[in-house]
C-alpha cells in the first residue's frame, strides 16, 4: 500500500481540521471534508456527507472526537450525527484517527477492521498542542487583565506540560510566577526556571497579590477554602480537562473571574493545530504502513 493511494476524509472538530484537511490537501493527498458546512474558513476542498466520507480509507475526526460520549464533536454541522454515521461501512482496513477516543473505542462502533490511533496520546504531537495552549493563555491574559504582564504576579497550578510551557513564557515577559506541584521532581523542575514554588498543599495560604491563577491540574484542587485565600480581583482561568480543578460554581458565588479556557489552540491559533494534526496523522502512517501492519 502507498501512502499517496488513500483518500482521506476529515470529519467535524473546529476551525482547526478545516486546516488540517488544507495541509493535507497542500501535501498533493485525495482530501474531502464532512459536518464542517457551517464554518466559513476558506477552504476550497469538497464538502461530502457522512456516506461518503465512510467510503475514505483514512477518517480524521477532531478533538475531542466526542464531548457527550454520543455524537461526533462537529459545532459546524447542521445536523447531529453519531459516529455509527461514519463508521458502518464494510470498508476493510481503514485508518481511522481522532483525539481523545473513548477508553471503550467499540462503543464508538470501531471494529476489527480498522487501526485507530488517538494522536492526542502522541507524545510529539501532545507536546506541540500543549506550547500552543500556553502561548494561548498568555493572550488570554493580555486581553483579560487592566495591567501588563511584566510585574503582575500569577499563579499556575499544576508543572506538567502546559504548566511548563506557560511558565517559560510568563517568565520570559517578566511576570513574577509562582508555581503549586505536587512531585519533588516538578517543584525542583519549576526552581530552577526562576518561577516561585509552593506545594499544591499550601495554596489555601493566600495569594493577597496575585492578579491571576491559572489552573493545569484535571483533578479538584482549588475550592472554597484556597478561593477565600486570593483576591476578590484575582482572574481564575481553567484550563484542564474535566474533572477540571477550580470548583466553578463556588467562584461565581463568590464574585471571582472565572473562565473556562478549553479547546485553545483550535480558536487562538487553529493554522498551527491543524497542521500539526496532519503532520500527525502523515507520520504515524508512514510507521505503520512501513512496518505492514495494514
Amino acid at each position: 500500500m502507498e501512502l499517496n493511494d488513500l483518500s482521506f476524509a476529515v470529519i467535524g472538530g473546529d476551525t482547526r481540521m478545516i486546516y488540517a484537511a488544507q495541509a493535507l490537501y497542500k501535501e498533493g493527498y485525495l482530501v474531502t471534508r464532512t459536518a464542517t458546512e457551517l464554518n466559513d474558513t476558506p477552504c476550497g476542498i469538497p464538502n461530502v456527507s457522512a456516506t461518503e466520507a465512510a467510503e475514505c480509507d483514512v477518517l480524521i475526526f477532531g478533538l475531542p472526537f466526542s464531548r457527550d460520549g454520543k455524537t461526533v464533536y462537529a459545532p459546524f454541522s447542521a445536523e447531529t450525527l453519531s459516529p455509527r454515521d461514519f463508521l458502518r461501512s464494510k470498508h476493510r482496513n481503514r485508518f481511522v484517527f481522532a483525539g481523545r477516543l473513548p477508553p471503550d473505542r467499540h462503543r464508538c462502533a470501531f471494529t476489527d477492521t480498522e487501526t485507530i490511533f488517538d494522536y492526542y496520546a502522541d507524545e510529539p504531537f501532545t507536546l506541540y498542542n500543549a506550547m500552543l495552549t500556553a502561548e494561548a493563555l498568555v493572550m488570554h491574559l493580555m486581553r483579560a487583565l487592566p495591567c501588563a504582564l511584566f510585574g503582575t504576579e500569577i499563579a499556575v497550578i499544576g508543572y506538567g506540560r502546559i504548566g511548563v510551557y506557560l511558565t517559560r513564557m510568563l517568565l520570559s515577559l517578566g511576570a513574577r510566577v509562582t508555581v503549586f506541584a505536587r512531585s519533588p521532581v516538578q517543584i525542583t523542575s519549576a526552581a530552577l526556571t526562576g518561577a516561585v514554588v509552593q506545594p499544591l498543599r499550601m495554596l489555601g495560604n493566600g495569594l493577597p497579590t496575585c492578579r491571576a491563577l491559572v489552573n493545569t491540574v484535571p483533578a479538584a484542587v482549588c475550592g472554597e477554602k484556597e478561593l477565600h485565600a486570593l483576591a476578590k480581583d484575582c482572574l481564575l482561568i481553567e484550563c484542564a480537562s474535566p474533572p477540571y480543578g477550580i470548583d466553578a460554581a463556588a467562584a461565581e458565588r463568590m464574585g471571582f473571574s472565572y473562565t473556562l479556557a478549553a479547546g485553545l489552540p483550535g480558536k487562538y491559533a487553529p493554522e498551527s493545530a491543524g497542521t500539526a494534526v496532519s503532520h500527525t496523522v502523515i507520520r504515524l502512517l508512514r510507521e505503520v504502513i512501513k512496518d505492514g501492519c495494514t
